[in-house]
C-alpha cells in the first residue's frame, strides 16, 4: 500500500477570497498555533480538573485493569486494555502511582491532540486559529470525560492517523495506529468499513487488503490476551452481546423504554417481567420485563444532538442543501473519511450505550474538521456574519449546558435546556441561510480535491 493511496495530495487549499480565512490567512510559523493549541489544552486541563480526575463507576474497571492486567477484568472493559496498560507503562517508568500516571497520560493526550487538531485545521481549511473556539467548550470536556477513561487517548490516536495520512508518513505508521486503535476501543472496526467503503469509492483498493489484515490481527490480538478474562455481566458472547445492545440502547435512549434483564443491578424496579423458557435463555438471562416510562432518556438524546458541538450540523446540512453538487467525487479520501467516520459515529451514539455525552463526542471527525473545510471553501462568510454565527454557537453550546448540568435527572430542567437550545438553532439556521456561496463554490475546483 503506497503512502498517496489514501491520502490524496496535499496542496495547498485554494481559499476562496471570501470565505472565513480571507482576513485570518493560514499562518506562516507554525509555532504560532502550537502555542495557541497547548494554550487551549492547559485551559481546558484547569476548568474541567476536577470532572477528570474523578473515576466513575467505569473508571475503577480501567484502573483495576492497569492494576491487575486484562486477565482479571470482565468484557467487553477487558479488550479495551492498551490505554491502562500504557498507563501501567509510565507508572513502572517513573514511579508514579497509578492515579497520577493516569493524570499524566491524560494530560499528555490533551496536548497532543489540541496541537494535532490545530495542524490539520491549518492544512485542511487554513483555519488553526478554529482551535480555540472548537475545545473551549462544553463538548470538549464531554469528549474527554474523565483521564480514566480511553476516550482522549483514542480521539489522539485517530487524530494522528488522520495527520500520518495527510503527511504521507508511509501506510507503515498508518497500519499501526490503526492497530493500536483495535487495541484500544474495540469500535474500531466501524472505522475499518469506513476506510474501506472510502478506498473502493475512491478506486484506492490497493489499501484494503492491507486494512482488513490489521483489523484481523488487532481483534486475534485482543482475543489472546483477554481469553481468560471472566464474561461480559449477561454472560453471553461477545458478538451476541454487541448485538443486541443496538435495540436494546434504542428503546432506551430514543423511546425511554428501558427494558429490565434480571442480570442488571441497581436499575429501576420493573412494572411487569416475564420468565423465559429456556430455549431463550442468554447466557444469564432468564427473566425480562419493562421498567416505568423515562422521558429524561429522549430528552438527553435531544439535549446531546442541540447542543454537543454547537451550530456546526447545521453548518453541514445547510451546506448538503445549497450546494447540491456531488462534494463526495470532489472531496480527498481523507475529508471523506473524516466526514463519513464522523457522521456515522454521530448517528449511531443513542445505540451504543447509555453515556450519550462520551459517545456523541466520537464524532468530533465530520464537526471539527470535514465542517471547517466545508465551510471555508463554499460559504461566503464575512466579518459580521462570522461574529454572530460565533456568538450563537457560543450560546448553543454552554447556556443549555450550564442550565443541564443543574440536574441532568430533573426533566424539567433538561426539557428547558433543550428548548432554549432549539430556540438558538433556529436563529444560526436563519442566519446561515442568508450566506452567499462562496465565489467558485459551484464551479470544478480541483484544489478541494487536495484538501
Amino acid at each position: 500500500m503506497r503512502g498517496s493511496d489514501l491520502q490524496g495530495q496535499h496542496h495547498s487549499f485554494d481559499l476562496p477570497a471570501s470565505s472565513p480565512s480571507a482576513f485570518l490567512s493560514r499562518t506562516k510559523r507554525p509555532a504560532a498555533f502550537i502555542l495557541l493549541a497547548a494554550t487551549c489544552a492547559v485551559l481546558i486541563a484547569t476548568i474541567h480538573w476536577k470532572t477528570l480526575t474523578t473515576k466513575s463507576l467505569e473508571g475503577f474497571y480501567y484502573y483495576d485493569l492497569a492494576q491487575k492486567g486484562p486477565q482479571q477484568i470482565e468484557k467487553p472493559y477487558a479488550n479495551r486494555f492498551l490505554h491502562p496498560l500504557a498507563v501501567r507503562l509510565i507508572s513502572d517508568v517513573t514511579h508514579l502511582d497509578l492515579d497520577k500516571s493516569f493524570y499524566a497520560m491524560g494530560c499528555l493526550s490533551l496536548l497532543v491532540f489540541a496541537i494535532a487538531l490545530a495542524w490539520l485545521l491549518d492544512r485542511l481549511a487554513g483555519v488553526p486559529w478554529l482551535v480555540v473556539p472548537l475545545l473551549l467548550t462544553a463538548a470538549s470536556s464531554q469528549l474527554i470525560s474523565t483521564f480514566y477513561h480511553h476516550d482522549l487517548f483514542y480521539a489522539t490516536l485517530l487524530v494522528l492517523l488522520f495527520l500520518t495520512l495527510w503527511r504521507k508518513t508511509g501506510w507503515v505508521v498508518s497500519v499501526l495506529i490503526l492497530l493500536a486503535l483495535f487495541l484500544t476501543r474495540e469500535t474500531t472496526l466501524l472505522l475499518s468499513a469506513c476506510i474501506i467503503g472510502v478506498a473502493w469509492f475512491k478506486a484506492k483498493r490497493r489499501i484494503i487488503a492491507p486494512v482488513l489484515a490489521m483489523s484481523l490481527l488487532g481483534s486475534v490480538i485482543s482475543a489472546y490476551v483477554t481469553r481468560s478474562s471472566p464474561a461480559n455481566v449477561h454472560k453471553m458472547g461477545s458478538l451476541i452481546y454487541l448485538a443486541l445492545k443496538v435495540p436494546f440502547n434504542f428503546f432506551e435512549n430514543m423511546l425511554g423504554v428501558k427494558v429490565w434483564l434480571n442480570t442488571f443491578v441497581k436499575v429501576e424496579p420493573p412494572i411487569f417481567t416475564v420468565v423465559l423458557p429456556p430455549w431463550l435463555h442468554l447466557g444469564s438471562i432468564t427473566t425480562v420485563g419493562l421498567c416505568p416510562w423515562l422521558p429524561i432518556f429522549p430528552l438527553t438524546t435531544a439535549f446531546m444532538l442541540f447542543t454537543f458541538f454547537g451550530i456546526s450540523p447545521l453548518f453541514l446540512m445547510f451546506g448538503l442543501w445549497k450546494i447540491r453538487r456531488p462534494i463526495a467525487r470532489q472531496s480527498s479520501p481523507l475529508l471523506l473519511l473524516t466526514a463519513s467516520y464522523g457522521l456515522l459515529n454521530f448517528i449511531i451514539s443513542p445505540l451504543l450505550g447509555p453515556h450519550m455525552s462520551r459517545l456523541f463526542g466520537s464524532g468530533w471527525p465530520v464537526f471539527w474538521l470535514a465542517v471547517p473545510v466545508l465551510v471555508a471553501k463554499y460559504f461566503d462568510l464575512p466579518r459580521k456574519s462570522l461574529l454572530r454565527l460565533g456568538a450563537l454557537h457560543f450560546l448553543v453550546s454552554w447556556i443549555p449546558f450550564i442550565i443541564y448540568s443543574m440536574n441532568p435527572e430533573s426533566v424539567p430542567i433538561v426539557l428547558s435546556s433543550v428548548v432554549l437550545a432549539f430556540v438558538f438553532q433556529v436563529l444560526a439556521a436563519k442566519e446561515i441561510r442568508k450566506l452567499s456561496p462562496a465565489d467558485g463554490a459551484f464551479e470544478g475546483n480541483p484544489s478541494f480535491e487536495h484538501a
